[in-house]
């Protein structure tokens, strides 16, 4: 847009540009520079003899103590393998230290910004003043090793060092009330041009939105790109509200009229099934670049999986509500990583789901889900617990070579196709889970424990005639 990049329009000479913020405190800069030099003159040789003399003695306690440096370094491997031994119990005290730092030092700082900018510019200014004066006075008896109220000086003998100690301080303050009025300018300016931001990036988010409720599936898809082009750019809390928008669309239900201005249904045509399915492949494509997140091998190092995005514009850290969706496209995750809980209560996947090598950080939801077609779950990892209850597999289940670290639960499910669980690793509860009977052979269970008293099925399943039932009901079994 013009008005982001500056440039000239029909021809006018451009306007005025607001100064960078280092030309406004430039002055303010010299004015401490100039105010500071007399003392600086007189404490910089002070200071360099200082450290001269300290690394003087500390090279002269190093000759003469080598038994105590010894001791140290023999010391040192000992607190090496104490902190590596211990490392995994302070992984996760380190953070909750830090967060309840972080949570302390937030709320002293907003105490601070509350009580500074309650009160007056030239009582901030005279605070400033002298907390400067009373550092001025610490830093003095520090060098001179006398009590800072002991500094006299004889205004015979020392008309000068006065004349430096008074120029200083007149420096200072004025640069601080200098720097206070910058600051509260550049914080005006500040929080308009973030004003103009966010209504500049409401306008296109509501412009997308527009586009995805469009009765036209060409303007619906350009819609899905312009929503996942808002959430690249200006990320922060605008990358997850166009993560819910378009999950919000893949709950809708996409079959009826589109809505007019009055908000009822148009009385135009009506959407097309299959043009809809092309929008909802669009934004799984869109999903899946931003769901992929790069992979190395553990052993090897080599790359596995390599991601189609900038590490910055990565979705894995947003919360997917995908609960009561209907997915009429093949949905094929391969690769995914969710670093937040995925929703897939009562989700129905009516040709297919892939979940292949998948990483579910936390718990996965999946209670409910309709899978018609084949659920490839192959290889996939979940760090937390996995929860499959009254879940539906009308086609074949591949669970082979899962990794569940928690618990796994298929209470109620139903398996009316094969089911594999080869080389699956995991705690699998199967209470009151229905098998199909006719795949008895099919199934295979690897590393799952068959008790003998169970008809050859996990503790708590049961075998079930889905034909017979499906012919009670007028339906058929989808094999």
């Amino acid at each position: 847009m013009a008005e982001e990049s500056g440039e000239p329009s029909d021809g006018m000479t451009q306007p005025s540009r607001e100064k960078p913020q280092w030309v406004r405190l430039l002055p303010g800069f010299l004015l401490l520079l100039v105010g500071s030099l007399p003392w600086l003159s007189t404490v910089l040789p002070q200071w360099g003899t200082m450290l001269r003399q300290w690394g003087k003695i500390l090279w002269q306690w190093c000759l003469g103590s080598w038994q105590w440096v010894l001791f140290l370094l023999w010391l040192l491997p000992g607190f090496l393998f104490l902190l590596v031994e211990s490392w995994p119990w302070l992984s996760t005290v380190l953070p909750q230290w830090g967060e309840r730092l972080s949570q302390k030092r937030k709320a002293a700082g907003r105490w601070c910004k509350e009580w500074m900018g309650g009160l007056p510019l030239f009582a901030a200014i005279a605070i400033w003043a002298v907390l400067g004066i009373i550092a001025f006075l610490l830093a003095m008896w520090w060098l001179g090793r006398v009590p800072f109220w002991q500094l006299k000086l004889d205004p015979r003998k020392h008309a000068e060092n006065i004349v430096k100690i008074a120029l200083t301080l007149v420096g200072g303050v004025g640069a601080v009330a200098y720097l206070v009025i910058k600051y509260q300018e550049r914080q005006q300016a500040g929080r308009a041009e973030k004003r103009e931001k966010d209504r500049l990036v409401d306008t296109k988010v509501q412009d997308a939105i527009n586009q995805l409720g469009s009765d036209k599936a060409s303007t619906r898809i350009a819609g899905v790109y312009a929503l996942a082009d808002i959430a690249d750019t200006y990320r922060g809390g605008y990358r997850q509200r166009v993560v819910d928008i378009l999950c919000g669309y893949l709950r809708s239900d996409r079959e009826t009229y589109p809505l007019g201005e009055d908000g009822k249904p148009a009385t135009g045509r009506p959407r097309s099934g299959d043009a809809d399915k092309a929008v909802e492949s669009t934004i799984l494509s869109v999903m899946c670049d931003r769901l992929r997140k790069e992979r190395k091998d553990d052993k090897t190092g080599k790359t596995t999986v390599r991601q189609t995005v900038d590490d910055d514009q990565l979705w894995c850290d947003c919360e997917f509500d995908l609960h009561e969706a209907t997915f009429h496209e093949i949905v094929d995750l391969l690769y995914f990583t969710f670093e937040c809980v995925p929703n897939f209560l009562g989700t129905k996947f009516e040709r297919g789901a892939g979940f292949v090598r998948a990483r579910f950080t936390g718990m996965a939801c999946f209670i409910g889900a309709r899978f018609t077609g084949v659920a490839y779950f192959r290889g996939a990892r979940f760090t937390g617990d996995a929860d499959f209850r009254l879940a539906r597999f009308t086609g074949d289940a591949d669970f082979r070579w899962a990794d569940f670290a928690g618990d796994v639960d298929f209470g109620g499910a139903e398996f009316r196709g094969s089911a594999t669980f080869s080389g699956i690793q995991g705690k699998l509860l199967f209470e009151e889970c229905k098998f199909n009977e006719i795949y008895r052979d099919v199934y295979e269970w690897g590393p799952i424990p068959i008790p003998e008293d169970n008809d050859g099925l996990p503790a708590g399943a049961v075998w079930k005639d889905f034909q017979e039932e499906d012919g009670k009901d007028g339906g058929t079994t989808n094999r």
